[in-house]
């Protein structure tokens, strides 16, 4: 019972002290800047005068007016628990204690600010989220506290000084006596603060971290995994592009991709489906004690109980189209074009061929050129995250299926197959754009198609089809509405419809996947930041696919 209640005490003070000492800090900010505004008391002031030199005053009432607006920045960090923040607001409270003593003398501000520095020290252990203090996000509300804080701080001083006639020159003046000329560089150096810090957020990219090269143990871990596993998606771990998280007993891992306020796990976990609530959780906790949102794309519908049990909602963005292959066939009018396609590549001498380990080996550097050739035709760069790109450790860890003729490869796409053949996928496709006939793509697809059906695969992956499956009822969901728009009229941007109707050639079945996001209105920048990371960079994301 003991432990319990010493447990509940500790969460409940986890959420309490931090909001207590925010609004604590805050207020000291505030108090620092209209202190800054407003003139020296002038008893005060004749006996400084006498014993400290005006530099010391005027450099002193700078770091008041800097110390201030640090608190207000602070107070959010502390709001959110950051271990940084608390080590920062230490180091601002006692420098803002110096400066009230040399500005003026102010020594029941600067006792407030003592004792708040003394309560705020023995609470380390309640600021324990990893994370920079230049990744914050201000809501709204927050903003607007700040700005009705600077207003008053400014209208104060205007108010103090409307008897100073206006001149050029009172940005320059140092005299003890002259408190109108602070007051103007307080307004400047506050000025100067808040359009350096919009400029850094306005101009900062905020690239994902780059995960640790894969060891050869930890590609062989994973590809055991992923090959028992239900997903083919679950081979994009082998990538190299994303941080793994493993479930404690490591039968389980999650892929994901980390930027400063979002981390992103691509697909549902992976493995030991007994342990995936936990490590839903453990996923959780991690980007949480790095001030992160926890995002999970394109997740399936097979596990969404996990995701809506953790507070999280789901977008429809897009269906997964997948060929069941006991009764896939070229027959009749319908598939007359495939079928002719298919018989007259088999006339020219072209042939699938299934290549892994020593012979993939001999390959590689052809299947480089096409690769390199392909792009630099297509005018793309290479995506990443929920999509493949050549690298030769990933395309090793696959099977490959190529198109020979006369020895030569003309096209090649890395196979995504499970143990259980219950599916199997290509990820990569890269074909010779200077000398492959019409057609070699989808002959590529067909043949593989065929392949597999043989081997006593039961479903054909064809990949997922971004914004399709959108309901376009009136009385539809607001991003169904939006996703609907794209979809229609991005072209420019995407092959949206285009991708939907080639892959709708082969009747698919169309399975629903989701994004799973904590309830915030961030979620459009969610989307932003996946589409980034999957690109490369934002300038990525305009280069039509």
């Amino acid at each position: 019972m003991g432990l319990i209640l010493k447990n509940f005490a500790y969460s409940t003070l986890q959420h309490v002290v931090p909001l207590i000492f925010s609004i604590l800090l805050f207020c000291g900010g505030a108090m620092l800047l209209v202190s800054a505004a407003l003139p020296i008391v002038p008893e005060n002031l004749k006996w400084i005068s006498q014993v400290e030199p005006l530099t010391f005053i005027e450099l002193s009432h700078i770091v008041s007016v800097l110390s201030g607006l640090f608190l207000l920045f602070l107070a959010r960090g502390v709001r959110l628990r950051l271990d940084a923040a608390y080590y920062a607001c230490i180091a601002v409270l006692a420098i803002a204690i110096l400066a009230l003593t040399f500005k003026g003398l102010e020594w029941k501000q600067a006792m407030m600010l003592g004792a708040m520095l003394l309560l705020f020290i023995p609470t380390r252990k309640y600021f324990n989220r990893k994370a920079s203090l230049f990744t914050m996000q201000f809501p709204p509300e927050w903003i607007a506290l700040i700005a009705l804080v600077l207003a008053l701080a400014t209208w104060l001083g205007f108010e103090a000084y409307k008897h100073v006639e206006y001149a050029h020159d009172l940005w320059w003046r140092f005299s003890y006596r002259e408190d109108a000329p602070r007051f103007l560089r307080m307004v400047l150096v506050t000025g100067a603060f808040i359009f350096a810090y919009g400029l850094y957020n306005i101009f900062k990219v905020a690239r994902p971290e780059q995960s640790p090269v894969l060891s050869a143990d930890d590609r062989a871990r994973l590809h055991a995994i992923a090959t028992a596993s239900n997903d083919c998606t679950s081979f994009l771990s082998l990538m190299g592009d994303k941080a793994v998280l493993w479930s404690d007993s490591g039968k389980a891992f999650i892929m994901y991709a980390m930027t400063p306020r979002y981390w992103v796990a691509m697909g549902d976990p992976v493995g030991d489906a007994a342990e995936f609530p936990a490590l839903l959780w453990k996923f959780r906790e991690n980007a949480d004690l790095h001030n992160a949102l926890a995002v999970y794309y394109q997740v399936s519908d097979r596990h969404l109980p996990l995701y809506l049990d953790r507070g999280l909602i789901l977008l429809k963005i897009g269906e997964e189209a997948r060929i069941f292959l006991p009764t896939f066939h070229t027959d009749g009018g319908k598939r007359e074009n495939q079928r002719k396609l298919r018989n007259r590549m088999h006339r020219d001498g072209y042939s699938l061929h299934i290549i892994e380990g020593a012979e993939l080996d001999a390959a590689m550097p052809a299947l480089r050129v096409i690769s390199d050739s392909w792009l630099a035709t297509k005018k793309v760069k290479e995506k990443g995250f929920s999509l493949g790109f050549f690298d030769e450790s990933y395309i090793r860890s696959t099977r490959v299926a190529v198109v020979k003729k006369d020895g030569r490869i003309y096209a090649f796409a890395n196979i995504w197959d499970l143990q259980n053949r219950e599916q199997i996928s290509l990820d990569l496709m890269r074909y010779d754009p200077e000398d492959s006939p019409p057609g070699m793509m989808e002959y590529l697809f067909l043949d593989t198609i065929f392949w597999a059906k043989d081997q006593g695969y039961q479903w054909f992956g064809l990949g997922m089809s971004p914004l399709s499956g959108l309901e376009e009822h009136a009385l539809a969901p607001l991003w169904h509405k939006i996703g609907r728009t794209i979809y229609k009229h991005g072209e420019d941007l995407y092959n949206f419809e285009g991708l939907r109707a080639y892959k709708s050639k082969f009747d698919p079945v169309w399975r629903p996947r989701y994004i799973a996001v904590p309830p915030t209105p961030r979620i459009p920048m969610v989307l932003l930041t996946v589409a980034r990371i999957i690109s490369g960079g934002f300038r990525g994301m305009f280069q039509k696919r």
